[in-house]
C-alpha cells in the first residue's frame, strides 16, 4: 500500500516538473522575443535626431516638422509677424470706431519658448513603446500633434497706441482754471472726460484672440472710463490772491518768434504747483520741433545770434522768472543769457536750452499756487496766484547793478564796395557783469537787501564792412590781407597807400597831364 502511494506521488511530481519546464521555456522565449523587440525599438528610436522636431508636430497652426529649435523659433516668429499685420477694429458704445494693427498692441505668443520645447521633446519622452509608436506614426506621416499657445497683447502698448489712436475722438477732460485776472479771478469748474480702461480692454483683446479669433480681422469693444482732469475746482479754492505778476513786450517781433511765444505760453499755463513741488520750464516747453508747434526764429547759440527752432522762447522763461521773484517762490535753477536781451534789464532774464540749461522753481509755501501765462496784444503776462500770507506793511523791490564792463571788439569783414568805403553793419554791444538785489521794505523803509543773482553777458562785436573792389587785382589782394589781420591800423594804412595820389614820376604815360 505504501509503495503504491509513493509511485503515484512520483508520477504527479514528474508531470508538474514537465509543466514547469514548459512554462519556464515559454517565459524565456517571450523574454528573448521582448528583449529583441526592445532592442529593435531602441535602435529605431535612435534613428531620429533628438534635436529635430518630429514630422507632423505643429505649434498652433505652424508646421515645424524637421526643424531644430532655432529654426522653429524663426519660423514661428515669422508667423507671428504675419498675424500681427491684421487689424482689430475697436468700437465705442456710440459706434465711434478706429482700427489698429496687432503689431501696435504688443501682439505675441505667451511663453513661446515653452511651446517650442514641447514641440522638440514630443515623442522623446515617456516609455520606449510610447516613443516607438509616435516615431512610427511620424515616419509614416500619420502623426498630427498640435501644441496650443496663448496669444497676448501687452497693457503698455495697448495704453500707448490706443490712446494715441483715439485721442481725436475721445472726450478729453478739462481742467478747472482761474479766469478774469486781477486780484479776484473766478474759478471755472472742471469737466470729466473719457479714458481708456486699459485692463478691461487688454482682457477683452486677449479673450478674443484665444476664443473667437479666426486668424482674420476682428471687432472688439473698447472699454472706456471716466477720466478726471489734473486740476479740480477744489484744488483752486483759497488760492485766488495774486502773489506776483510780470509783463514783457514782443509786439514787433517776426512771425516765427510770435508763433513760438504763443505756442510756448500754452505749455506754461493753468498749472497747479503743490507745496514742495518743483517746476521745470524747459521740460514743459520741449521739444523744440515743428511737430511740437515751433518755428525758426532768431535766438542765441553760445555768443552768437542765430536762427533756431523755438527762437525767442526764453522770453517766456524770463517773464515767469520775474513773476516767481515777486511771488517769493524758491528759484532752484536759473541761467542768464550769453548776450543781453532787449525785453528786460540785465540780471532780470532767464534762459532755457535743450536739457542743458533750465529755469526751475519750487513752491516753498504752505499752500498750492496756480500759474497762468497769457500772450495777448504783443505782451506776455505771467500771473502767480496763491494764498497771500505776507505782511501788508512789508514790500519788496528788485533792482540791478552793473558791476563791470567789457568793451565790444571790432570785427572787420570784406565787402564789394570800392576801396576806401567803410560801413558799420552792426553796432555791437559791450559785455557787462551785473548783480540783481532783492530790497525789502517795512512801512516804506528799507530793512534788508539780498543778492539774488550774478550775471555775465558777453560783448557783441561791432561788425565793420571794408571795401575791397578795385580795377587792380593787386590792390584787392592787399586789402583782403589787411582785413585778415583784423587790425584797424593795418587796414587804414592799406587804404591810404592805395588811395593816396601818386607822384608825377610814378604815373604811367596815359596818366600824365597834357
Amino acid at each position: 500500500m505504501g509503495r503504491t502511494k509513493t509511485k503515484h506521488h512520483k508520477k504527479i511530481t514528474k508531470r508538474k516538473m514537465k509543466r514547469l519546464r514548459k512554462i519556464v521555456f515559454a517565459g524565456i522565449v517571450l523574454l528573448v522575443f521582448w528583449l529583441g523587440f526592445y532592442v529593435y525599438m531602441r535602435s529605431y528610436i535612435h534613428r531620429f535626431d533628438e534635436k529635430l522636431i518630429l514630422q507632423g508636430v505643429l505649434v498652433d497652426k505652424t508646421d515645424l516638422s524637421g526643424l531644430d529649435i532655432k529654426q522653429a523659433k524663426d519660423k514661428l516668429d515669422k508667423a507671428v509677424v504675419k498675424l500681427s499685420k491684421l487689424e482689430m477694429t475697436f468700437t465705442l458704445e456710440d459706434e465711434r470706431k478706429k482700427s489698429v494693427p496687432l503689431s501696435e498692441l504688443g501682439f505675441h505668443i505667451d511663453k513661446m519658448d515653452e511651446a517650442l520645447k514641447q514641440a522638440v521633446n514630443f515623442g522623446k519622452e515617456g516609455s520606449t513603446l510610447k516613443r516607438f509608436k509616435v516615431c512610427k506614426a511620424a515616419e509614416k506621416k500619420q502623426l498630427k500633434k498640435e501644441i496650443s499657445v496663448v496669444y497676448k497683447v501687452t497693457p503698455e502698448m495697448v495704453e500707448k497706441n490706443l490712446k494715441q489712436t483715439f485721442q481725436d475722438i475721445l472726450h478729453e477732460p478739462k481742467d478747472a482754471k482761474l479766469v478774469g485776472g486781477g486780484n479776484s479771478p473766478a474759478i471755472v469748474e472742471e469737466v470729466y472726460g473719457e479714458g481708456i480702461d486699459v485692463k478691461k480692454t487688454t482682457d477683452s483683446i486677449n479673450k478674443f484672440l484665444n476664443k473667437n479669433w479666426d486668424r482674420k480681422v476682428g471687432n472688439i469693444k473698447l472699454t472706456v472710463k471716466k477720466e478726471a482732469p489734473k486740476i479740480c475746482s477744489k484744488d483752486l479754492k483759497g488760492i485766488t490772491d495774486l502773489l506776483g505778476t510780470f509783463t514783457t513786450y514782443y509786439g514787433e517781433a517776426d512771425y516765427g518768434r510770435v508763433e513760438n511765444l504763443k505756442n510756448g505760453v500754452k505749455k506754461i499755463t493753468d498749472i497747479v504747483l503743490m507745496p514742495g513741488e518743483e517746476l521745470s520750464v524747459d521740460q514743459r516747453l520741449e521739444p523744440f520741433t515743428a511737430e511740437n508747434g515751433y518755428y525758426e526764429s532768431i535766438g542765441f547759440e553760445g555768443n552768437e545770434v542765430v536762427k533756431s527752432m523755438g527762437g525767442g522762447i526764453c522770453q517766456i522763461a524770463t517773464t515767469l522768472y520775474n513773476a516767481v521773484l515777486l511771488s517769493e517762490l524758491e528759484v532752484t535753477s536759473r541761467y542768464a543769457h550769453s548776450l543781453m536781451v532787449h525785453y528786460v534789464e540785465p540780471s532780470f532774464d532767464a534762459t532755457v536750452a535743450n536739457d542743458t540749461v533750465d529755469f526751475k522753481f519750487r513752491n516753498n509755501l504752505d499752500d498750492p499756487v496756480y500759474i497762468e501765462s497769457i500772450a495777448t496784444d504783443g505782451y506776455i503776462i505771467c500771473n502767480i496766484y496763491g494764498k497771500e500770507t505776507r505782511d501788508p506793511n512789508r514790500t519788496i523791490q528788485f533792482v540791478n547793478e552793473i558791476v563791470g564792463t567789457t568793451p565790444r571788439k571790432k570785427e572787420y569783414k570784406a565787402s564789394d564796395s570800392a576801396i576806401g568805403t567803410i560801413l558799420t553793419e552792426k553796432s555791437g554791444e559791450d559785455g557787462i557783469s551785473a548783480n540783481l538785489y532783492k530790497v525789502i521794505y517795512e512801512n516804506g523803509q528799507e530793512v534788508g537787501r539780498e543778492q539774488v543773482n550774478h550775471s555775465e553777458y558777453h560783448f557783441l562785436p561791432q561788425v565793420i564792412l571794408v571795401g575791397t573792389a578795385s580795377d587792380d587785382p593787386n590792390n584787392t589782394q592787399k586789402m583782403n590781407e589787411a582785413i585778415a589781420s583784423q587790425k584797424e591800423e593795418v587796414i587804414n594804412n592799406a587804404i591810404n597807400e592805395i588811395t593816396a595820389p601818386k607822384p608825377e614820376s610814378e604815373k604811367k604815360p596815359s596818366e600824365s597831364s597834357e
